[in-house]
């Protein structure tokens, strides 16, 4: 799984302390995978933190992904990042919605 933060304005980014942030994002996705890793632990799912554009950090993941899948939940049917990842990835991408 793979979360990407974007810097912020160059103001607030030298306030910023970069390990604290990507530390803090790496427990989140340790969180949201561990309910999934106990139900499907067969299933490999590595933990990465980018700080940068999502385009570029998912294309560049995808390089060693068997399959990029994401979405926000948004009400346009293709967001920038999923058309943006769809043209640059090095793998098979699935944009995936949320059901209610």
């Amino acid at each position: 799984m793979v979360h990407v933060r974007q810097p912020a304005p160059p103001a607030v980014e030298a306030r910023v302390d970069r390990r604290d942030a990507t530390e803090a994002a790496r427990e989140r996705l340790t969180s949201v995978l561990a309910p999934w890793r106990e139900r499907y632990p067969d299933v490999k799912a590595g933990e990465e933190v980018f700080i940068g554009h999502p385009v570029d950090a998912l294309a560049t993941a995808s390089a060693n992904a068997g399959l990029v899948v994401g979405s926000r939940e948004r009400l346009i049917p293709l967001g920038s990042v999923s058309h943006g990842v769809l043209h640059h990835a090095r793998g098979p991408v699935a944009v995936v919605r949320p059901y209610a």
